[in-house]
């Protein structure tokens, strides 16, 4: 695939939103002024999202949108926000500096692909005014896109033409067609890919600034007499080999590693919560642990409605595996990992290292909650624990 790419010299997009109609959600009343009407939708193939999650965080207010991906902020005051979107299939966004009018702002918002517990996508709606660019964004990283079986199926072939807007951060925060083949899967492969495009961004006096630049992809047949030569690898597996094996077989992994002075031991817990009141809990131990490195890998395998959880604890002292009883999770659709930022061990406290949160509808949480308010708030719940015991 053709990595070339041009910049426009003059144009600065606000990525992610784009001012319009929205389809009447909230009926005919009239919204209280100042106020803030959203649609939520997928990055790649547009389809409104239902169920995500809305956070101003200047008021505090949360919201979720509706099934028709809607939501509707009212009562506000004209200036600039910080908009905090997340969802349980998508990866987060958070929207800096959205500058809302004067009366109201009708305004459209994607999501990417990805989860919760993916870095979110930070946008920055401070608007550049016009300007000539000093430096073109440069493509620095990026994915090809998987040719769609579809058209793999009829062997049609094409040309995806896309306008891509790169904001200050080089990151991809817009993706639409310009021109080329009229097929849908062809398009929406090539969105698919471009949305992890990494550029250098921009540059007008050597400060970075948001920019649209075209992106071709070409969908192309082998021609049958070519020949593909096929070269057995060897060496040992790199992380993304493991992590793609263990996600074929339905496991997660998370793997922590710390250094301690003193022998120790540490203890883990799995603990299951039904709106804050805890219903269960298992508890192991991995014994004495002598002073020095330690590593824990926490895997979660999840097959026909049920959860099991294994952990792997190895020290040069000792290594040990616990796998601890299932757990059934039907009827809880809706997930949400919540978002750990940074853990400290401390001796004779529990400190949470994952947490699930289910629910059997829409789940609405800040990224940034603390653990206890999740639990608290959450229909039900499932949270590993582990616990640093030094000796005196």
């Amino acid at each position: 695939m053709s990595s070339e790419f041009r910049s426009l010299l003059v144009m600065c997009t606000l990525f992610l939103v784009t001012a319009g109609f929205l389809e009447n959600s909230r009926g005919q009343e009239r919204p209280k002024e100042p106020y803030l009407e959203g649609v939520v939708r997928d990055f790649v193939t547009g389809s409104i999202i239902s169920g995500a999650s809305v956070l101003i965080e200047e008021t505090g207010q949360r919201l979720t949108s509706n099934d028709k991906g809607y939501f509707l902020v009212e009562g506000l005051k004209p200036g600039s926000y910080t908009i905090r979107m997340s969802h349980p299939q998508h990866r987060s966004l958070l929207f800096k500096n959205f500058q809302l009018a004067k009366g109201g702002v009708h305004a459209g918002f994607a999501l990417k692909s990805g989860g919760p517990s993916d870095q979110p996508h930070i946008s920055d709606g401070t608007p550049d005014g016009q300007f000539v660019i000093d430096e073109d964004a440069e493509l620095i990283e990026r994915r090809e896109p998987k040719y769609p079986d579809s058209a793999l199926k009829e062997k049609a072939e094409g040309t995806i033409l896309l306008w891509v807007g790169v904001d200050k951060n080089g990151e991809v925060g817009s993706a639409t067609f310009k021109e080329g083949s009229k097929r849908r899967d062809l398009l929406e492969a090539s969105i698919e890919a471009v949305q992890y495009f990494k550029f250098k961004p921009a540059k007008v006096k050597g400060k970075p600034v948001g920019v649209s630049v075209t992106v071709p992809f070409n969908f192309k047949l082998a021609d049958k007499e070519t020949k593909f030569p096929l070269k057995q690898v060897g060496g040992a597996l790199t992380n993304e080999d493991i992590a793609d094996a263990l996600a074929y077989l339905g496991v997660t992994m998370r793997r922590f590693s710390c250094e301690l002075p003193y022998k120790h031991t540490i203890n883990a817990y799995m603990v299951e919560h039904v709106k804050g009141k805890k219903i269960g809990e298992v508890a192991s131990t991995f014994g004495e642990l002598e002073p020095g490195k330690s590593s824990l890998v926490l895997y979660k395998y999840e097959k026909d409605g049920a959860i099991e959880f294994t952990v792997n604890m190895a020290n040069q002292s000792r290594k040990r595996n616990l796998r601890w009883p299932k757990i059934s999770v039907k009827g809880f659709p809706a997930r949400y990992i919540v978002r750990i930022p940074e853990i400290q061990l401390q001796s004779g406290v529990k400190i949470p290292i994952y947490v699930e949160a289910l629910s059997s509808g829409g789940i609405n949480y800040g990224l940034d909650d603390p653990v206890e308010k999740t639990i608290a708030r959450a229909p039900r719940s499932i949270a590993v624990y582990v616990e640093l015991k030094l000796e005196n």
